[in-house]
């Protein structure tokens, strides 16, 4: 049986920007955070509320701008492992298969192929496992500037100067990067 669940953000609202990073995107963006009622559901119907979350996303393409876009190295040694292991496995079939031929010939055929198969499949993920390209993230947020304009980002309103910068039209504050 299928149980639909998930979770509404109710009553979301923008309340701060930052001149960031986004990793989808490469390149420098405005960031808004967005507050709002994190509430689960089953089956649409809210349950319980689980708090008043504040979360970043990038005003380009609306995804949170910290959030890696690729394959950890861990999970790409993983899946290289996997295809070495096949791939000798199916090797030894076929080297077993040359000396002790079996009753179905179509059985060391396929072993063969499959063996082809997975090195082929071993040497395109050790290459894709090792000649990714580098994420330099930290450099890149240490290399932001902050924000220094006179109009709010979102809503294009005058800035007032006290504390923090603040949008007199929507109300959102500026919080710099840490």
């Amino acid at each position: 049986m299928y149980i639909h669940t998930g979770f509404y953000n109710l009553v979301p609202k923008i309340v701060a920007f930052r001149s960031d990073y986004c990793r989808t995107c490469r390149c420098e963006t405005i960031a808004h955070a967005r507050r709002s009622l994190e509430v689960f559901h089953v089956y649409w119907v809210p349950i319980f509320p689980l708090g008043i979350w504040t979360r970043w996303f990038c005003t380009k393409c609306g995804k949170r701008p910290h959030d890696p876009t690729t394959v950890r190295r861990p999970i790409r040694v993983i899946v290289v492992v996997f295809f070495l292991l096949l791939s000798v496995l199916l090797w030894f079939v076929v080297i077993v298969a040359m000396f002790y031929p079996s009753v179905n010939p179509t059985d060391d055929k396929f072993a063969m192929i499959g063996a082809i198969v997975m090195s082929i499949c071993l040497f395109l993920s050790g290459y894709w496992a090792w000649n990714t390209e580098a994420d330099n993230y930290k450099a890149r947020l240490i290399n932001v500037m902050p924000y220094s304009g006179h109009a709010c980002p979102l809503c294009a309103d005058q800035l007032e100067f006290s504390r923090t910068l603040t949008c007199r039209g929507c109300g959102a504050q500026h919080r710099p990067l840490q």
